[in-house]
Formats: C-alpha cells, structure tokens, sequence
C-alpha cells in the first residue's frame, strides 16, 4: 500500500465512510399478540462506534495528506490550517478525532470551541423510493424484507452535540460537509 498516493487515500476515507452504511442489515421481524416488532441493523453498540471513530478519524488525517500534497507543488501548507478555521465541521472533526486520541475534554488545542460528542450511536434502517409505485413489503413468517422499487439500507446514526447537550448537527451532516469542503478545498488548489 502507497500511503504517499494522495488518490488512493480519498478513496480509502470514502471506503471508511461506505462502511457506515450497508444494504447487508440484520432484520427482524416478530408477531406478538395484537402487535408487530420490527428490529433492523447492528446488536452491537460497540461495532457502531468503532466505525464512527474510524470515519471521523479517517477524514481528520486527510488534513495532513492534503499538507503534503500542498508542499509538494509549491502551495502553502497553511492555507489547510486556514481552511479548517473557516469550517465547523472541519473543526468538529479536529476536535472529535483528537478527543478519541487524549481524552476529553481536550486541555490543548480546541478548534471549535464547542467541546463536541459523539451522542446517541445506533443502527437505523433507511428506505428510499424513486417512484410513487414503489413499496416495501415484510414477510411476517419469514422475516424478509423486500424492497420493490426502493432501496433499503442499514446506516449508523449518531447526533453530535456540545458539552451541554445542544444538538450541533447529525453525523451524516458532519461527514458530508466535511468532506465537500475538502472536495472543493482540493478542486480550488488543483489538488487531484
């Protein structure tokens, strides 16, 4: 592995980030008396975390491959620190990847000021449909779920908040805008 290979190290963040979601779910279904019981995604809280550390981290380190990149055609390395100041959610994941390193709070370096959480990580299920036709059936003897016209994914959830409990953003907003302000970072600087 070329870990000087400034292509192949966004394609291993977006591999990380594609972990986050999946059409390979654990689904249940149960009948009760009088009621049904639907359970869809991981049973293991501690599977769900470790692939949002990972995430948040892989998107954190890109700050230095993208330095590196900046040095080596003779643009300012700088101008990565500026743009992680101008950025929230760059900054909520500065912050969040160096809690999961030192421990929280952190005593040192605070990008975003906000003391940030990772808080409520759980499996949801999504469902997409393209169409006004489409559906989503359940077979109640087997358990399966069966989408006809739509997709059907199992995605990690989590909420990010500030050290009171203020909701921030969610980690699908974290992520994605994360990662479209270093996908234009990149693009601007002629990166890739």
């Amino acid at each position: 592995m070329d870990f000087n290979d400034f292509k192949k190290r966004i394609e291993r963040v977006y591999a990380s980030i594609g972990q986050m979601s999946t059409e390979d779910y654990q689904k249940q279904i149960r009948w009760k008396p009088g009621t049904f019981e639907f359970s869809f995604g991981s049973k293991e809280n501690a599977t769900d975390e470790s692939k949002v550390v990972s995430t948040i981290s892989a998107i954190a380190d890109l700050k230095d491959n993208i330095k590196n990149k900046m040095s080596s055609v003779g643009l300012k390395p700088q101008l990565v620190e500026d743009e992680i100041n101008k950025s929230l959610y760059l900054q909520l994941i500065t912050d969040l990847d160096n809690q999961q390193k030192h421990g929280y709070p952190l005593t040192k370096s605070k990008r975003s000021g906000l003391d940030p959480l990772i808080k409520n990580v759980k499996s949801v299920v999504s469902f997409t449909v393209t169409q006004s036709d489409n559906f989503i059936s359940f077979d109640l003897t087997t358990g399966k779920v069966t989408p006809t016209g739509a997709v059907a994914k199992g995605e990690i959830d989590a909420e990010i908040t500030d050290s009171t409990g203020k909701v921030i953003c969610d980690l699908d907003e974290l992520i994605t805008t994360a990662m479209s302000t270093w996908e234009n970072f990149i693009a601007t600087h002629k990166l890739a």
